[in-house]
Order: C-alpha cells, then sequence, then structure tokens
C-alpha cells in the first residue's frame, strides 16, 4: 500500500493540520520522531510500523493517490489549436471593445481594467450617475456595472471586455503556458485534501 503521511495526518488528526506530522506520528505510534530536521523526519518515516497505522479509509485513499498519481502522470489533453483559436478570438472581442469606447467617449487612451480610469470615463466624461461609493471613489464593480448595463451600452461593453480578458488571461493563456510541448498535454497536481 502506498501511504500519503499527510493524509493520514489529516484524516487521524486534523487539528493538527498546520502543526508538524512528528506530533501526528508520536500520537499514532510508539515511535519519536525529531523534527528539527527535514531530513531526519523523512528517514524517521520510513521507520513506523505500518500495521500500527491502520484503518478501512487509508485503504481508499491510497487507492485514490494511486489513480491521481497516475493521471498526473498521464496528463490531459489539450488541443492547443483551439486555444490558440480562442485567444485570437478573444483578443479580437477585447480590442473591438475598446476601440468602440474610444470612438463612444472621445478617449482614446483609457485601461478599461482600471477602476479609476473607468471612474473617470464613466461618471464623469459619459455622465453617468453612480450608484455607490467606495473608499476611491464611485463603484465600478461587477453588480454596479450590472444594474447600469440595463441603461447603458458601454457598461454592457465594459461587463464584456472585463468576462473576455478573464477567460483569455486566466484560462486560455494560462492553460497555453502549462502545455508539455513533448506530450502536448497538461501534467498538474491533484490533492485529495
Amino acid at each position: 500500500m502506498i501511504r500519503d503521511f499527510r493524509i493520514e495526518n489529516h484524516l487521524f488528526s486534523p487539528h493538527l493540520r498546520n502543526g508538524t506530522y512528528g506530533a501526528f506520528f508520536e500520537q499514532s505510534t510508539q515511535y519519536t520522531i525529531d523534527t528539527t530536521h527535514t531530513a531526519t523526519v523523512a528517514s524517521s518515516l520510513w521507520h513506523i510500523d505500518t500495521i500500527k497505522i491502520t484503518h478501512p479509509i487509508l485503504k481508499l485513499e491510497s487507492e485514490v493517490s494511486q489513480v491521481l498519481a497516475k493521471m498526473e502522470v498521464h496528463g490531459v489533453y489539450i488541443d492547443k489549436t483551439v486555444l490558440e483559436n480562442l485567444e485570437q478570438e478573444l483578443s479580437k472581442i477585447i480590442s473591438g471593445i475598446e476601440s468602440k469606447v474610444a470612438q463612444k467617449t472621445g478617449e482614446t487612451i483609457v485601461n478599461l481594467a482600471s477602476p479609476l480610469q473607468l471612474q473617470k470615463l464613466l461618471f464623469e466624461t459619459m455622465q453617468i450617475k453612480p450608484l455607490k461609493k467606495t473608499k476611491t471613489g464611485w463603484s465600478v464593480d461587477e453588480e454596479t456595472l450590472t444594474i447600469l448595463a440595463e441603461e447603458h451600452e458601454i457598461c454592457r461593453d465594459i461587463l464584456t471586455h472585463r468576462h473576455a480578458s478573464k477567460l483569455l488571461g486566466t484560462y486560455v493563456r494560462g492553460l497555453l503556458k502549462h502545455i508539455n510541448p513533448k506530450t502536448k498535454r497538461i501534467h498538474t497536481s491533484y490533492d485529495t485534501l
């Protein structure tokens, strides 16, 4: 059976989650472990009586850990072409909205991701009535923009810009960055805790 000491620690001593493994093993075995050095801890773990630490859930967790390990090694296939096409499509949407806002407002340089610039654009340049105030000025959060979008097309455009930017930056480019060039897969880490 493959043993995962983090899982054992979590299952039997969840209150020690941010504590030491040494404390867990001292409670679970007759051994005392010197936890002053990582190497010492690692070598101590090999000598723990595995018969003493048994529980039906450990067998299940061991099997799950084996499946997850195989998934990590095998990886998840990602069609890079699909993501590259999405990247181009989202980039066009973003630049199209930026051009549209620039045309509509006469402001050629506006960072739509900047709350301060958006405040100035919406509430000063466009004369839209603000809804709520924050520490740094008028709110331009998603909730506020969604309400304003019912009457103002520019707010709908800004929301679309935000969503497209999030998809592009976090997911599309994020995934592209992690594709292994040899396997054409993403080899991630799975954690059962």
